[in-house]
């Protein structure tokens, strides 16, 4: 893409910018955005990063599985199912939905023990390779 950039004329500085930006983090280095409907080949101006819906109140219900700690649910139980958002964002590809949402789970598991317990969450970070 780089190459055809440049070939089209598109500054090196445009360029530059563009893999600086935090949509490039998200989306090539994270893997946790995703373009909506990629099946349609279209370029994409929006990325889209898989919602985390509000759990509490069904995890003290009993209505979702947690991981080891009781704390945060797993990646396959929230409410918004990952078949649903892979035919969304992944052209029915469930695995990068799956690996995205664990990620954005360890993650919240990691700022939630560094602002209540004031260390790191390493188990939560190796667990979704983010360590």
């Amino acid at each position: 893409i780089i190459k055809q950039a440049l070939a089209d004329d598109v500054p090196q500085s445009w360029i530059d910018a563009a893999q600086k930006s935090p949509v490039y983090k998200m989306a090539k280095e994270w893997k946790i955005a995703f373009p909506i409907h990629p099946e349609y080949r279209t370029l994409p101006m929006m990325w889209y990063v898989p919602p985390l819906s509000p759990v509490q109140s069904q995890i003290d219900k009993g209505n979702l599985e947690t991981s080891a700690n009781g704390i945060l649910p797993t990646a396959k139980s929230l409410r918004l199912p990952a078949k649903y958002l892979a035919n969304i964002f992944t052209a029915g590809d469930e695995k990068p939905i799956i690996s995205s949402i664990t990620k954005l789970l360890a993650m919240r598991s990691h700022q939630r023990s560094m602002s209540i317990e004031g260390k790191q969450n390493e188990e939560a970070l190796a667990k979704a390779c983010l360590s």
